[in-house]
């Protein structure tokens, strides 16, 4: 693991063990409120920087090239003809002869 990563993942769990400590010290009665708030605010804040994040790619001209490619599609099969669709082959396997015949 690279010293960045470490670094990053112990901050994290640093500010987590005193974001922990600073809901146990709220009395009993609004620790739910705060925890429900705690859950609410992180959830609202990451929608407001995906829309912040979405609005700056429009704006930047990233968001359309990627647009474009997600449009582009599959290049269609050839049709095959009516007569060739309702011909309908059957197989039967010759055990005798070692090989396979068609019937119809």
């Amino acid at each position: 693991m690279s010293t960045v990563k470490s670094l990053f993942l112990m901050n994290l769990s640093v500010v987590g063990v005193i974001l922990a400590l600073g809901v146990y010290q709220v009395p009993q009665p609004w620790r739910g409120m705060l925890v429900a708030l705690l859950f609410v605010g992180l959830a609202v804040g990451f929608f407001v920087l995906r829309v912040m994040a979405y609005r700056q790619d429009r704006e930047s001209g990233a968001g359309g090239r990627r647009r474009q490619q997600k449009r582009s599609l599959p290049k269609k099969r050839a049709r095959r003809s009516r007569q060739s669709r309702s011909r309908l082959d059957i197989v039967r396997l010759d055990d005798q002869a070692q090989g396979r015949h068609t019937v119809g």
